[in-house]
């Protein structure tokens, strides 16, 4: 599936018999498998296959050990019980040497599921209509399929709503806009010093170090790597104690086998880091991808 928009944005999605992004995945015995999981940040949305950090890094690691595999198990807009029921589902059929989950903020955007056993339930509950739309989903994908829908979100009309339009409505939209001030030849405020205890509230903090720790247990003997993204809206206002990445970093001082790779804060110690990002949206572009996996690379242990 090619996506194209003049001027803008021009990459291909092919994906695998399971789903995901990429070739098929060699599955024999030989192979060390390093999975990436996470949303549209590690899918690579916007740059060719070969461009994403999952590809960048299988290249640089078979350089010194060829049986090296990265997959890729992420998926655009998941949120967090996404991401591990993903993981859960394929951990035992990849058997994974390192896993890598490529954190955006926007995975805790979903809701909190907490019964009163005091687990939190994030497993898939099937609704009466799912297979339905699922159906449906399906059909949207194929070539020969109209609607006004479908119409309006490949016309201008779609990215004039999203950029003049829905920003003057929305309080949140409006806030995300805001922007301080850098230093010069910087294009993001500074970083803050690690605080001593991440301000996120208590209820999105507990929630979150449950699903770090399910990730970490599901991971096993492997390595696990976290690598935090964050988006244009977060770097471009003033760094805060209870920005979640600081939550990521806590964790894996607190946790063998798990190691943090701090990415807004190399962005905003490094001049000229807009260009780790695309013109037209929050997402990598293919020299945010590369940094990203030289940062992987540097922190991984072979």
């Amino acid at each position: 599936m090619r996506l194209y928009y003049p001027g803008q944005l021009d990459y291909t999605i092919d994906t695998n018999k399971y789903g995901f992004r990429g070739p098929d995945w060699d599955l024999s015995p030989e192979r060390k498998n390093v999975v990436v999981i996470g949303d549209s940040f590690a899918f690579g949305w916007g740059v060719q296959w070969e461009e994403t950090v999952g590809q960048l890094l299988e290249k640089e690691l078979q350089k010194s050990d060829p049986s090296y595999q990265v997959i890729n198990l992420a998926i655009p807009g998941w949120d967090m019980d996404r991401i591990i029921q993903s993981f859960e589902l394929y951990k035992d059929l990849l058997s994974p040497v390192s896993v890598v989950y490529i954190f955006c903020p926007n995975d805790l955007l979903g809701d909190i599921k907490k019964p009163p056993s005091g687990d939190y339930d994030i497993e898939y509950h099937p609704s009466p209509g799912d297979e339905k739309g699922f159906k449906a989903m399906v059909a949207r994908q194929q070539p020969d399929y109209w609607s006004w829908n479908k119409f309006y979100r490949s016309s201008y009309g779609k990215a004039y709503h999203a950029r003049i339009i829905r920003p003057i409505f929305s309080k949140r939209i409006r806030k995300s806009l805001s922007v301080d001030p850098a230093p010069e030849e910087y294009d993001f405020p500074p970083p803050i010093d690690p605080p001593a205890k991440c301000t996120l509230d208590e209820e999105h903090k507990e929630f979150f170090l449950y699903c770090l720790n399910r990730l970490h247990k599901d991971a096993g003997q492997s390595n696990f790597y976290i690598l935090d993204t964050s988006d244009k809206s977060i770097l471009y206002r003033k760094d805060k104690p209870d920005n979640r990445r600081w939550i990521l970093r806590e964790f894996c001082l607190q946790t063998p086998g798990a190691y943090f790779i701090d990415f807004e804060t190399f962005v905003r110690k490094t001049p000229g880091s807009r260009k780790y990002y695309l013109d037209y949206d929050d997402h990598w572009s293919p020299e945010g991808h590369a940094v990203a996996a030289r940062l992987l690379l540097g922190r991984m242990d072979r």
